[in-house]
């Protein structure tokens, strides 16, 4: 049954039979009695409950059925009808007809239930429970067979869920088996709905090359169907995804030119919204008085739609190039009477965007910062209100933070008095550049402002409070140790696109007595290269040498050669592509790795990474005495089904290893008792260590596809996805992920890798051991052997990594073989402390060996003397 149909179910009982001219209800009664049993059976009653003649008899006559007939869904169905009419709360009447109308496996019934409910949440605003009703309906659509009908809603669904922020990636998943399921047979205009939004979701993930080409694609096709209107949207998206990018002359001259088709596109179609969009974007990429008045004509044309958003967006846009503040004051306030509440993200974040730039330019430092502290304020309520999921549409505001952030670096070395820092970086020349810092108080607000983009959706999921606290930079250097110093990297363009400031490249270094500031090439500079970097390794020449020599110059030389002599351990703080680097391979300034000299730990903020020492602190000692050592799961006999993976036979002998090595309680779990099921039950008992050697899948475009490979059987897949491990009663436990690129993933800024480490640590572990790579099974085994044995001497968990890795290092491995492992979280923890309960017994087994040894000694001595 088409949509348009079930309208007229709900509108004016279509299907009920022609009514006897003396007695409709007794006509009705008649047609309930022949069709009783069919879903839509009392389908009669609901125009009669709406007449005023019949109204009252037919709405008894429905509560009646309910009472008579409770098994029978339909009555149930049009009193909730009836109810939502009314605007009366219809859920419970709904929900018990979906499940009787499940239980009769009368689809069609079950599908309208749901849709009809769904729509009761969405007009209250209640987007999660409208979400899953409509997911549901897509099911049974499905099962009614209804194809157009089940294709239609997901696409009603998805529709839904990207409005709303929704999991994107899940997202980008459901489009591409839609747009595989419509094949040649769809109509067009749908497998065009569903390549536009699937080309959406990929801009927003990130993926720009493929969602340029999406729309480019999409723009000829409208074309060639003659719709002007959508091909200039089309033309519209396309160039965005180039205004995404690093600020290259071809590239900015691909924007304008894209810009400019879009324009021409929309001007003959009439549609005046992206007339507004393509002339603000074009304003700013012109210099001032030719980009002044595109920017007025795109306001002009604004206030003639009744779009807020996108006149709020243009006014913030025209004030941000205006040089007397008197019209600057009269355009913000303009603009904050129009601001939606609940607006577009990409809208909100470009009008966020301009209105930091023009409080800080007309205003005194003291009130641009009380009003954008209020524009952060405005950011974070926005973030609640979305999903569980938000990270993603987070990342569409973090310019905001990023130019806030790096406004506030260049006060504190007083680079700048206006609006747009000067960037102290020769593009010619790049290096890093130690800046004094002459204002703490403007550092302070900086490196705030820092961790409010940092890990959020991670420190959400830690965090009782809402929102949390976060760090300050006192708070920092009172928890450090003394041989311990936090680098915390901004990684962002000097100029962006429209040649503005756009918030720099900065590391902070924090030691217990003293901060270090440093401006950094930009992320122009080194995405390219960090790209590449990690391809070098596997030539296993040691071909990245020269490579990392100069990453290092550009990115830590200086830093490193001011730390104090007395610190040995680095906790981390990356940004962006920064987070694929294996930092130990890096030289100092001696050319040695920078694992020969120090400790290195990664976290995703600094605010996690006090919350974890903290903890730490509280329970270490008693915690480890009261859990087994470790669970150890070795590589299982078969993994999902379908699936072919490499065998791993140094995983069992790995495993084996571990357990000895730490003794005690540990459990070691192999072959098919390495299941799913299993792993899932043990996770809830304590152990110190949960150490993994096994496979796993961390595909970097569909994290929602990664996992760790397990045994298959008892009704599990054999992959422990994401989503399942951070639903595991983890606490504080120290996990360990001996399997390939278990630490990287797609990465988003300011949230950093979506990867399964991350998932442990939404479990609640303090501390992962992973990789960023792939590894070779013999050459894993060795170097986790190497940990184990420091660890079990009651090292912490970076000591013991550094020292493995100088071991192997210094017994000729390549650095593939051991630069890619990291350590993530709290690398201070120690599992053991005073030692594991394995290492007395392996010091039992050594005196054992010696003593038998000096026995056979003598006994070959007094049989030589005797000869």
């Amino acid at each position: 049954m088409s949509g348009a149909a079930f309208a007229c179910i709900l509108a004016l009982g279509c299907g009920a039979p022609p009514a006897a001219a003396d007695s409709p209800l007794a006509a009705c009664e008649g047609s309930f009695a022949a069709d009783r049993d069919d879903w839509n059976g009392c389908a009669c009653f609901f125009p009669l409950a709406r007449d005023p003649a019949t109204g009252e008899e037919a709405r008894r006559r429905l509560i009646e059925l309910t009472e008579s007939a409770p098994e029978l869904p339909c009555p149930f169905f049009y009193l909730a009808s009836l109810r939502f009419a009314d605007g009366q709360d219809p859920a419970g009447a709904y929900a018990r007809a979906i499940g009787l109308y499940a239980g009769r496996e009368q689809w069609q019934g079950e599908f309208y239930a749901r849709m009809s409910l769904a729509r009761w949440h969405r007009g209250r605003a209640e987007f999660e429970q409208a979400l899953a009703q409509m997911d549901g309906a897509v099911a049974a659509a499905r099962r009614l067979e209804d194809r157009p009908l089940a294709d239609r809603t997901e696409l009603e669904f998805i529709s839904l869920a990207l409005s709303r922020g929704d999991d994107l990636i899940g997202l980008e998943k459901r489009l591409v088996a839609l747009q595989q399921r419509l094949g040649d047979g769809a109509a067009e205009e749908l497998k065009l709905e569903v390549a536009d939004k699937l080309a959406r979701v990929r801009f927003r993930l990130g993926d720009l090359d493929r969602a340029q080409r999406a729309f480019d694609h999409l723009a000829e096709q409208y074309r060639e169907r003659g719709d002007s209107y959508a091909e200039a949207t089309a033309r519209l998206n396309a160039a965005a995804c180039s205004l995404q990018g690093f600020p290259a002359p071809a590239e900015q001259a691909a924007a304008r030119s894209r810009l400019a088709e879009a324009l021409a596109v929309a001007e003959q179609a009439g549609n005046l919204r992206i007339q507004v969009i393509a002339l603000r974007k074009l304003g700013e990429l012109e210099p001032a008085r030719e980009g002044v008045e595109l920017l007025r004509r795109s306001l002009e044309i604004a206030r003639r739609l009744d779009e807020p958003e996108v006149l709020y967006a243009s006014l913030l846009a025209y004030a941000s190039r205006l040089p007397k503040a008197s019209q600057v004051e009269s355009l913000l306030a303009e603009a904050e009477a129009v601001r939606p509440a609940d607006g577009t993200a990409s809208f909100l974040a470009e009008g966020w965007l301009h209105r930091l730039r023009t409080v800080w330019r007309i205003h005194p430092p003291a009130q641009a910062m009380v009003e954008s502290s209020a524009v952060l304020d405005e950011i974070e309520r926005l973030r609640l209100g979305q999903t569980a999921a938000r990270a993603e549409y987070f990342s569409l505001w973090l310019p905001a933070h990023q130019w806030l952030a790096g406004n506030l670096y260049a006060r504190a070395a007083w680079l700048h008095g206006g609006t747009d820092p000067p960037s102290p970086i020769d593009p010619k020349t790049p290096a890093p550049l130690p800046l004094p810092v002459l204002e703490t108080s403007w550092l302070d607000r900086a490196f705030t402002v820092t961790e409010r983009m940092r890990g959020r959706i991670l420190l959400d999921t830690a965090s009782s409070a809402a929102p949390p606290r976060l760090v300050s930079l006192e708070e920092v250097r009172r928890t450090l140790a003394p041989d311990e110093a936090v680098l915390s990297f901004q990684l962002s363009l000097w100029r962006n696109f429209y040649g503005r400031f756009e918030g720099g490249a900065w590391l902070l270094v924090v030691t217990r007595d003293a901060s270090h500031l440093y401006a950094l090439p930009d992320a122009q500079h080194f995405d390219p290269a960090l790209r590449h970097f990690g391809g070098l390794f596997e030539a296993r020449n040691g071909s990245e040498a020269t490579a990392a020599r100069v990453i290092a110059d550009h990115l830590l030389a200086p830093a490193l050669a001011d730390l104090p002599p007395s610190v040995e351990h680095l906790v981390l703080v990356p940004d962006g592509a920064l987070h694929r680097l294996p930092f130990g391979a890096l030289p100092d300034a001696e050319g040695r790795p920078l694992i020969e000299r120090f400790r290195l730990s990664r976290v995703p903020s600094a605010t996690l990474w006090h919350r974890w020492r903290r903890q730490a602190r509280a329970v270490e000692r008693p915690v480890a005495e009261a859990r087994a050592p470790a669970l150890v799961i070795a590589a299982p006999a078969a993994g999902p089904e379908g699936s072919s993976w490499d065998p791993l036979p140094g995983a069992l002998a790995e495993g084996r290893r571990v357990v000895r090595r730490l003794g005690g309680d540990s459990e070691l779990l192999s072959g098919a008792e390495a299941s799913e099921r299993r792993v899932k039950a043990a996770s809830g008992e304590r152990y110190q260590v949960l150490h993994f050697a096994t496979h796993a899948l961390a595909e970097s475009r569909r994290a929602g596809e990664a996992g760790v490979v397990l045994a298959a059987g008892e009704g599990d897949d054999g992959l422990l996805t994401p989503q399942e491990i951070s639903g595991l009663p983890l606490d504080g436990e120290l996990v360990v992920l001996a399997a390939c690129r278990s630490g990287s993933g797609r990465v988003l800024y300011g949230e950093g890798p979506m990867s399964l480490a991350r998932s442990f640590f939404q479990a609640g572990a303090r501390t992962v051991v992973a990789s960023l790579w792939r590894l070779r099974d013999d050459e894993a085994a060795d170097l986790f052997r190497d940990f184990y044995r420091h660890l079990g001497r009651g090292e912490s968990v970076a000591t013991a990594l550094a020292a493995a890795q100088r071991e192997r290092r210094q017994g000729g491995a390549p650095a593939v073989a051991w630069a890619g492992v990291v350590v993530l979280g709290d690398g201070a923890v120690v599992p053991f402390p005073g030692g594991s309960p394995g290492t007395d017994g392996h010091r039992l087994w050594w005196w054992i060996a010696l003593g038998f040894g000096m026995m056979l000694i003598a006994l070959v001595r007094r049989a030589r003397r005797r000869g």
